[in-house]
């Protein structure tokens, strides 16, 4: 795998998907991964939240993926860069105040934005209070299975956001996470 950052062939990490197998994302066996991303600055990105209906997974435990799990990593290596998918799902507010903690996690919003899954008024708190808490700077976009075009609105419907805020959700924070 270091040969293959080496040679440029790999720029992040991700999907992590070690709540599917029932596992910790602070396990050891994760531990070399997490080690090649803070050597070469590579950000990870890992699965949080719940699994839709037939993932396939009996493995799969709900609560293999909340943040407070990633603490041990995150103190292990202090310079990983890691995007949470789903924005920390059920643990949303833990993350939030984990992201408060530790500079180098970001929020990936899929599935909240979509109104399918997560009604807009729910979506809107959620993204007010990031944004109160001073973390508009690690917000990102991800629309995950969902209509690409729905999941945009949900976020350009957000009123409180200044054009420059939505910007950055859109772009300017993957841009600076993925160092493009």
């Amino acid at each position: 795998m270091e040969q293959q950052i080496k040679e440029k062939r790999i720029d992040f990490i991700g999907k992590v998907l070690t709540q599917y197998q029932g596992v910790s994302m602070s396990d050891i066996m994760m531990y070399p991964y997490y080690a090649l991303a803070e050597k070469y600055g590579l950000p990870v990105g890992i699965h949080t939240g719940s699994a839709g209906p037939g993932h396939g997974c009996p493995g799969f435990k709900e609560e293999m993926g909340n943040p407070l799990l990633l603490e041990d990593a995150l103190n292990k290596f202090s310079g990983l860069k890691v995007w949470l998918m789903h924005g920390g799902g059920p643990y949303a507010r833990e993350f939030m105040e984990m992201m408060k903690t530790y500079r180098g996690l970001y929020a990936d919003i899929s599935v909240l934005n979509n109104p399918g899954i997560i009604p807009r008024k729910e979506f809107a708190a959620a993204m007010k209070e990031w944004v109160n808490a001073g973390l508009e700077d690690r917000l990102l976009f991800g629309s995950d299975n969902a209509d690409i075009k729905t999941t945009v609105v949900a976020v350009e419907d957000l009123d409180f956001l200044s054009s420059e805020q939505k910007q950055k959700i859109f772009y300017s924070n993957a841009k600076r996470l993925f160092a493009l």
